[in-house]
């Protein structure tokens, strides 16, 4: 069972995920004991540690009856929760997607007269975004313009995923496009997510269009944007597109990753390209970036996709010799390959073990 701390100098808090009840540890004597919420309660109170309780409570995922609870437990003592407290719970109540009650909270924080800040508007932005309701997140946008606080970059973020992630991504471009009239830079987090939104769309043009329009532009980019890029290009069957963007990022001298070996492998594959695949795999030993089981699962299934058996067998005993685990396709794959060789014998043992 996974136990979140809270620190403090006396006692250090254990918060079982699954129970009513918590572990506490006394840093002291170091005794560990369950205490029921009560407990828990009383103690935040004596140690006047609410603000933590609250921190910990939104890092729970989930632990949303204990915090209304010290909630509660405050407004009953007559103590009034400051705009952390309430940004905590509001926040967790986003990351559980429970947007009426996110909102129930901040009229509360309104009409107890704890102003909202930009925080707490990002957080609701978030939320809303994750349920794919663009209109009430374009709503609270505009409500915290109107009352003065300026959207940073983390909102426009947030807001041009959301469209994403809503199927409207032209109008996420457009958002895109739009933050440098409002003061605001994109940062490599922005660029990503646009880029990876226009591709999952399958608006590749535009995709490619705005990545070349950042390599022009102040941003350095880094190897994740390329990646997001190579991926893109060979999903869309656009392989020697991603073959010039990979000589390109190695004539700027950075450092390709084992993420980025796995997409021109799985781009290779997908082209049939299965000797230039192997030669890839090889070569990123050979390259200090040694394959990893994603790399093998990858190539493997581009062998078992052409049914080639006799190799497939090879680094399929390699992947058990090195102690890599086949994932869900690779299985499913291996199956069909042996459904149509049933006298595979060698098959049938890989498939066994």
């Amino acid at each position: 069972m996974r136990l979140v701390t809270l620190s403090n100098p006396i006692i250090s808090y254990n918060f079982p995920f699954s129970s009513s009840n918590y572990c506490t540890h006394d840093s002291r004597i170091g005794v560990h004991k369950t205490v029921n919420r009560t407990q828990l309660l009383n103690s935040i109170r004596n140690l006047k540690n609410v603000d933590s309780a609250f921190n910990l409570f939104h890092k729970m995922d989930g632990m949303i009856l204990g915090a209304k609870s010290v909630l509660s437990f405050m407004l009953q003592m007559g103590e009034e929760p400051n705009v952390v407290t309430y940004n905590s719970l509001i926040d967790g109540y986003c990351l559980q997607s429970q947007m009426e009650e996110a909102m129930k909270l901040f009229d509360l924080m309104v009409h107890k007269n704890c102003l909202p800040t930009i925080v707490t508007y990002n957080s609701l932005i978030h939320g809303w975004c994750k349920v794919k309701d663009i209109d009430k997140a374009m709503c609270l946008l505009g409500e915290m313009v109107n009352k003065g606080l300026h959207p940073g970059v983390v909102t426009w973020t947030t807001l041009i995923g959301g469209f994403c992630k809503a199927g409207k991504p032209l109008a996420a471009k457009e958002l895109f496009l739009a933050m440098n009239k409002h003061g605001q830079v994109p940062n490599l987090q922005t660029c990503a997510v646009i880029l990876d939104g226009l591709f999952n769309c399958h608006f590749h043009s535009e995709a490619f269009l705005l990545f070349k329009a950042m390599e022009h532009s102040n941003l350095d980019l880094d190897i994740a944007i390329y990646n997001i890029m190579l991926d893109g290009l060979c999903k869309g069957g656009k392989f020697n597109d991603a073959q010039k963007l990979l000589s390109c990022v190695l004539v700027k001298g950075m450092k390709i990753d084992a993420y980025t070996y796995n997409i021109m492998i799985r781009g290779l594959c997908k082209e049939g390209l299965l000797d230039d695949a192997e030669d890839l795999l090889m070569k990123m030993e050979e390259n200090g970036c040694p394959p990893n089981r994603c790399s093998y699962n990858v190539f493997v299934q581009g062998l078992l996709q052409r049914y080639d058996i006799s190799r497939s067998r090879k680094y399929l005993q390699r992947m058990k010799n090195k102690g890599f685990p086949l994932d869900a396709t690779t299985v499913e794959l291996l199956i069909c390959a042996f459904s149509a060789n049933k006298g595979d014998n060698a098959l049938q043992e890989l498939l066994q073990n």
